[in-house]
């Protein structure tokens, strides 16, 4: 009998294996955890839906998320064919025949990336969030930084090898620029796509994305968006979303210590201004 740790370990395996055969000849979708995927994919969504002429339904959209976004989750209680399903009913028109989505490394078979990053301070402040104080627990950032940055550094050493091996084929994205530049990184990212770019489809796909959209759809179930009822005590998914919120919850000796800790694996805060 395998133990729970070996079995665990062997279902990770298995199940990275199956995302990187669905990644193969198709676009692959590598993100930092709170760094904007919710609305870049929510973006792409309405972007595909509104160029083939769909009318805007907000219920269907939301449905339609869930097999876009975090496909490793997903992949655990649905069928591969679902998700192929469900994603070719928009990405019929396009050279592409699905995303797939994780937020952790693949092996990488796709024909083109995404990746997506945010400043490690505003990423550790947004987990925390999200990942602790929202779901109930009493312990402290102090507590927890080091828990939240250590997989923040091995997604960016893994980000940053692809985006030196495979520039050509690889899209980076930073939150920053998300946040402060959509129209500019939105369209950028269609381009990157090969998709025909509608700048009037542009500017109301990302209204139809914005937080205050995404608001919205979680008011039609009660509860937060791509986040586990169960566990997530939050009303939101989206708590702030504003670059350098950071500030508000780290003194500086706490920033200073996180970002010496950072810049010892290879991480540069400087790396992360939108110019």
């Amino acid at each position: 009998m395998l133990h729970s740790r070996t079995d665990k370990k062997l279902n990770k395996i298995q199940q990275d294996l199956l995302l990187s055969s669905l990644s193969k000849d198709n676009v692959w979708f590598y993100s930092q955890m709170k760094s904007g995927t919710t609305y870049t994919i929510n973006f792409l969504i309405n972007y595909f839906s509104l160029q083939s002429k769909q009318e805007y339904n907000i219920e269907l959209i939301k449905s339609k998320l869930s097999f876009f976004h975090s496909t490793h989750q997903v992949i655990k209680h649905v069928s591969p064919s679902k998700i192929i399903s469900e994603q070719g009913s928009i990405l019929k028109e396009y050279d592409f025949s699905l995303i797939v989505h994780t937020h952790e490394n693949i092996i990488d078979y796709s024909k083109q990336r995404i990746l997506m990053t945010r400043n490690p301070l505003d990423y550790i402040t947004s987990s925390y969030f999200f990942h602790y104080k929202n779901r109930g627990s009493h312990k402290s950032i102090h507590q927890l930084w080091k828990k939240l940055a250590d997989p923040y550094i091995k997604n960016h050493q893994a980000q940053m090898k692809i985006l030196s091996e495979q520039p050509e084929t690889t899209l980076l994205i930073k939150y920053e620029c998300l946040i402060k530049k959509p129209e500019q990184v939105f369209h950028k990212l269609l381009s990157f796509l090969n998709v025909d770019v509608n700048n009037d489809i542009l500017l109301k796909s990302i209204d139809l994305s914005s937080k205050k959209s995404v608001k919205k759809m979680e008011s039609l179930t009660g509860k937060a968006i791509i986040a586990s009822p169960e566990k997530f005590k939050g009303s939101s998914f989206i708590r702030s979303g504003k670059v350098g919120d950071w500030k508000e919850h780290m003194d500086t000796k706490l920033s200073n210590k996180i970002l010496d800790y950072l810049e010892v694996n290879g991480v540069n805060k400087e790396n992360f201004n939108c110019n």
